[in-house]
């Protein structure tokens, strides 16, 4: 090969490489929110003893106590979608891609490589001419920048789906033990 043929195929390979890099930071930033969401889950999740202990012997204490009752129900409520949504962006986002976007049959694609024989993929890709090596690479390149685009969008929308969920666990956690002090008096 040539330098410039040499440049080109160096050049896709970065390339390449480069856009499978930014498909992990999506999963690890996913894995970080997962995380948050899941922990934020178990604390809600403390907080629910009391209160439906409290609203279950004493409802009748107070004439304000079922319209907070229901303020709280609706937040509660709130909290767990806004939770259930960004846990179902997330799982979506982190699940694996086993089609091509091009649907291209590209010996760079795993989902193409493997039901291959070996000696098959090894005769494939050594008989491959550089254009056609180039062609493989930006093919894969494009794939993988589409995945990559899709991963960020459901990130940006599970991290605005576990906002709407913490806002809700909050006002949930600050009216929570008024809500039981009103029914105790």
């Amino acid at each position: 090969m040539e330098a410039d043929e040499l440049n080109q195929v160096s050049a896709c390979e970065n390339n390449l490489a480069r856009a499978s890099g930014w498909a992990g930071v999506a999963d690890q930033k996913a894995g970080f929110i997962l995380t948050l969401t899941l922990v934020v889950l178990g604390y809600l999740t403390t907080q629910l003893g009391d209160f439906f202990s409290a609203l279950f012997s004493k409802w009748s204490a107070s004439p304000s106590a079922p319209a907070l009752f229901v303020f709280l129900i609706l937040v509660l409520l709130t909290a767990l979608v806004g939770m259930v949504g960004a846990i179902i962006n997330l799982v979506s986002l982190i699940r694996p891609r086993l089609a091509p976007a091009s649907a291209k049959q590209s010996l760079l694609f795993f989902q193409t490589i493997a039901p291959m024989p070996c000696d098959e993929f090894t005769q494939a890709l050594t008989t491959l001419d550089q254009k056609g090596y180039v062609n493989a690479l930006c093919d894969q390149t494009h794939n993988v920048s589409k995945i990559v685009v899709e991963k960020f969008r459901k990130l940006n929308a599970s991290i605005n789906w576990f906002w709407v969920g913490v806002g809700a666990v909050v006002v949930f956690s600050f009216f929570r033990p008024l809500f039981v002090k009103l029914l105790e008096r």
